[in-house]
C-alpha cells in the first residue's frame, strides 16, 4: 500500500520528481510507517498519504535550499522546522473521504510549497 501512495504521490503527470528524490521519499515515509507500527500504532492510508505530501513538500524545499540550510549555524533548527511546517500544512490538505486522489495530492503538495516558500523567502 505504501508504494501505491508514494508512487501516487510523486508520479502525477505534472510531477517534477526524479526517480532518486522518489526512492528517498519512499523511504522516509516507510521509516516512518515502521516507527509508528513497532509502538503498536496502526496507521491508516489517509495518514500515510499525508505523511507522504508532508515529505515530498519537505524534501522540495531542502533540496531547494540546500546550500542556504546547510551552511548556517542552526542547520539542523532550520531542517527541523521546514518538516514541522510540511507536517502542519499536510494535516490540512482537502482530501477526499473515500481516498486522495493524485490531483488532490498534486494540489496540496503545491499548495504547501508556495506557503512555506512565501514564509522563507517573503513571498516569491
Amino acid at each position: 500500500m505504501l508504494r501505491r501512495i508514494v508512487d501516487m504521490a510523486c508520479t502525477a503527470p505534472d510531477s517534477t520528481i526524479e526517480d532518486h528524490e522518489q526512492r528517498r521519499v519512499a523511504a522516509e515515509v516507510a521509516e516512518w510507517v515502521m516507527e509508528q507500527e513497532r509502538g503498536g500504532y496502526r496507521l491508516s492510508p489517509e495518514e500515510m498519504v499525508r505523511q507522504t505530501i508532508a515529505v515530498i513538500i519537505a524534501e522540495t524545499l531542502l533540496v531547494e535550499s540546500g546550500g542556504l540550510v546547510n551552511n548556517h549555524d542552526l542547520a539542523a533548527v532550520a531542517e527541523s522546522d521546514i518538516r514541522d511546517a510540511a507536517e502542519a500544512i499536510a494535516t490540512q490538505a482537502n482530501l477526499s473521504v473515500d481516498g486522495a486522489t493524485e490531483d488532490e495530492v498534486s494540489r496540496a503538495v503545491e499548495a504547501g510549497l508556495e506557503t512555506i516558500r512565501g514564509i522563507v523567502g517573503g513571498g516569491s
